[in-house]
């Protein structure tokens, strides 16, 4: 029966690809859409068994365990579906829903295991309750904001198709995370229709459906990554300025991110249930209280510029340059070093063969800006390697993607030089 149901399904989704317009008009060919889409399901799948060659180890990875909680929400929604969503609004904190960006006593940091444990109960519903082919519905939605991004690349770099697309579905451990059942699935698509919307609202003009589609992948951020509208929200401001300014958009957003330090600091002092500085600590000794086996040892942050100025270089350290080859201790731990220090290459290659002639756009500015800003986050509070590695492949395409196509290929210079 769940063969049947993959292969029902796998097709289905196969003809949506050539009915939708989004992926019609993505500048793929329908062909090339449907092979990254099998690309996806089958990282999907891979990423499946990883989990159940982990719990062969004894280790329930929150995939299965999530897909298991789904299985068990299954008879409530079948019996009482009132009572099934009502859950979702029961909070027995004391202070209600206060604690927005919290880690701990939250209802809102409750909020994005439940939704997606009831997510996952519907889906089962279409599903049979068959993990692989609840696969293919994660694959076709990351899938989503992937096409997002290859469009706003592809617009940027019209006649370097093959590096946007790359860069957009092809960075391993992007492929890897969010092709799989678990949130960044879905952060993935937030961020690619988030950035698709803003940069053809600021081509086109702001119509109805962009805003529409703007709002429901910030909506979905706020429910299943809140802290990322921290470093999102002033990322796309600063965009927003460069784009209507005509000074350089890394001034821009140099200068708007420079405010923006003051009120990450300063705000608390107004507003106290804004108080960023204290809420990065309290993740960071949410993460020191958790054991694994990528622990890694880090300085204690303080809720003060001070205290995050002197961790700034460790921060970049661990999201930039790890894991270390001495850091890799299995194979998978083996593979992301591959990554990192590849990437590494790539942008030390990329150093000395850019093209230097190409006007820069606001969108790379914001690029930038939200990546290392991103990084910093996770440096500041995460020590664990896989975390880390997972947290930071969502803006790796922002970064790759770029380098490869602002290369000056040698075919390419040899050719400009016979136009000459």
């Amino acid at each position: 029966m769940k063969y049947l149901l993959f292969l029902f399904y796998l097709l289905v989704f196969v003809w949506m690809l050539r009915r939708i317009a989004f992926f019609r008009n993505s500048g793929l060919t329908q062909r090339q859409v449907q092979i990254v889409f099998l690309v996806k399901v089958f990282a999907g799948i891979f990423y499946g068994w990883v989990g159940i060659f982990y719990s062969m180890q004894g280790q329930l990875v929150d995939t299965w365990w999530l897909h298991i909680q789904g299985l068990k929400e299954g008879p409530l929604l079948r019996s009482d579906p009132g009572s099934f969503f009502a859950e979702l609004f029961r909070n027995n904190y004391k202070h209600g829903f206060g604690r927005f960006l919290s880690s701990r006593d939250s209802w809102w940091n409750d909020l994005h295991t439940n939704l997606f444990i009831k997510l996952l109960a519907l889906l089962n519903l279409l599903s049979g309750g068959f993990y692989f082919v609840n696969v293919l519905f994660f694959a076709f939605v990351s899938m989503i904001g992937s096409v997002g991004l290859f469009r706003v690349f592809h617009q940027i770099y019209p006649d370097r198709k093959w590096a946007v697309f790359a860069g957009s579905f092809l960075v391993p451990s992007y492929l890897f995370w969010t092709s799989g059942i678990y949130r960044d699935a879905l952060v993935a698509l937030a961020l690619g229709l988030i950035l698709y919307c803003f940069y053809s609202g600021l081509r086109k003009g702001w119509t109805a459906r962009y805003l529409a589609t703007l709002f429901s992948g910030l909506l979905l951020l706020l429910v299943f990554r809140n802290y990322l509208l921290v470093v999102l929200l002033p990322a796309l401001v600063a965009w927003w300025v460069a784009a209507r300014s005509r000074r350089h958009p890394m001034l821009v957003c140099a200068a708007v991110y420079a405010g923006y330090l003051v009120l990450f600091f300063n705000l608390r002092y107004l507003v106290p249930a804004l108080d960023f500085p204290r809420v990065a600590v309290e993740k960071q000794e949410d993460f020191f209280t958790l054991i694994g086996n990528s622990i890694i040892p880090a300085p204690k942050l303080e809720p003060t510029f001070l205290s995050f100025l002197a961790n700034g270089p460790h921060a970049l350290e661990l999201t930039l340059l790890r894991p270390y080859p001495w850091d890799v201790y299995n194979f998978f731990v083996l593979v992301s070093c591959l990554e990192t220090y590849g990437l590494l290459a790539l942008f030390g290659y990329w150093l000395v063969r850019r093209n230097r002639g190409q006007p820069l756009e606001p969108f790379l500015a914001f690029s930038v800006f939200f990546a290392l800003s991103l990084f910093l986050m996770i440096g500041f509070t995460v020590n664990f390697l896989g975390a880390m590695v997972r947290y930071r492949s969502l803006v790796l395409p922002l970064l790759v993607t770029p380098m490869l196509c602002s290369l000056a290929w040698p075919k390419r210079q040899k050719a400009n030089a016979l136009v000459k």
